[in-house]
This record gives structure tokens, sequence and C-alpha cells, in this order.
């Protein structure tokens, strides 16, 4: 019986680490997003704001437990974002909110193609 419960828990673990920088990612973008047409959501920032502290958890566990690139890219982005915004924030970039937001909305893009080749690639080598 308690075999079968951490078998049951341990997928769980597997699963909710699965899903979660995909959860995160979307959070983000979608914060940016809103926030830029002047709409903020606190429970965005709630939910989906994330530490590096957090992130190097995220990633750690994505190497112990042999995730793919796939999994991964999600990580990157949420990573790339957070580092843009912190150097805005501490720094200033020169550039105007629309710029801003058209880098955002850039790496956003790279990151889809990135992210749906990956899964592309992973899924198409399992056929062979």
């Amino acid at each position: 019986m308690k075999d079968s419960l951490n078998k049951y828990l341990y997928k769980i673990e597997l699963y909710v680490l699965k899903i979660i920088p995909m959860l995160l990612a979307l959070c983000s973008f979608l914060n940016t997003t809103l926030f830029y047409f002047g709409i903020d959501l606190f429970i965005l920032s709630y939910l989906g704001g994330v530490s590096f502290l957090t992130l190097s958890f995220l990633y750690l566990s994505s190497y112990v437990f042999h995730f793919c690139m796939h999994h991964r890219m999600y990580l990157y982005y949420i990573t790339i974002v957070n580092i843009i915004s912190y150097i805005d924030m501490e720094y200033g970039i020169p550039v105007s909110d629309f710029e801003l937001y058209v880098i955002y909305l850039s790496i956003a893009l790279v990151f889809i193609v990135l992210i749906t080749t990956f899964k592309l690639c992973k899924t198409s080598s399992r056929n062979i």
C-alpha cells in the first residue's frame, strides 16, 4: 500500500514539474501583454512571478528527471524575460514602451518556434 502511494505521488510530482514551466511562461506572457495595455492583474504576478532560486530548482529538476529540451525551453524563456525585466527595472532600457513590448513579443515568438520545433523533432523521432 505504501509503495503504491509513493509511486502515485512520484507520478504526480513528475506531472507537476512538467507543467509548471509552461504555466509560468504563460503567466509571464499574459502579464507582460496585459500590462502593456494598461491592465495590471496582480494575480498573474503572484501566481506566475518566479525568483531565480525557483528557476534554479526547476532547472535542476529537469536534469535530475531527464526532461527533454522542449521542457527546458519554457525555463529559458522565463529566465530571459526575467533578466530583461530586471535590467529595465534597475538600469532602464532606453526604448519606448512599445519597442520594449515588441522585444518581448519577438522573444516569445522565437521561443514558440523553438518549442514547436523541439516538440515536433521529439515526436517524429519516436515514430521511427
